[in-house]
């Protein structure tokens, strides 16, 4: 699945574009179980490109070249912020549908290492306690 942006990415290298992208695609999310008041976090990696379908193509210029959105989600509070400046909290049905994920994501890779014998022990289930 992929983002259409309203206004393309646009890379300019020596003043000259050297690429626009028209689209965004989610491709990377890291989850911090944080002890103490700043609690599990989110950080969202949005990066550019194209889209053939349903295959996202990442830019022509070198993926340390393309623009990309960092998107950090306190899941216990709802406040987030991004590296473009943006900031805001999410509430409501919204911001639990993103906790459910969240601890579904947590659960299924937890379970896949143990099932896998890849961290041998026993997978305990993250619940919504664990906001």
């Amino acid at each position: 699945m992929s983002i259409t942006l309203t206004n393309a990415a646009v890379l300019n290298i020596n003043g000259a574009v050297a690429e626009s992208d028209p689209n965004a695609s989610l491709y990377y999310m890291e989850i911090s179980f944080i002890a103490g008041t700043t609690g599990i976090q989110a950080r969202l990696f949005y990066g550019y490109g194209a889209t053939s379908g349903q295959t996202f193509s990442p830019g022509n210029s070198g993926s340390s070249l393309i623009p990309k959105v960092i998107v950090t989600v306190n899941l216990v509070t709802g406040a987030w912020s991004s590296n473009t400046g943006l900031s805001g909290t999410v509430s409501g049905a919204g911001f639990t549908a993103v906790q459910n994920d969240i601890l579904a994501l947590a659960n299924i890779a937890e379970t896949f290492a143990v099932n896998n014998n890849i961290i041998d022990g026993t997978q305990v289930s993250w619940t919504a306690g664990a906001f």
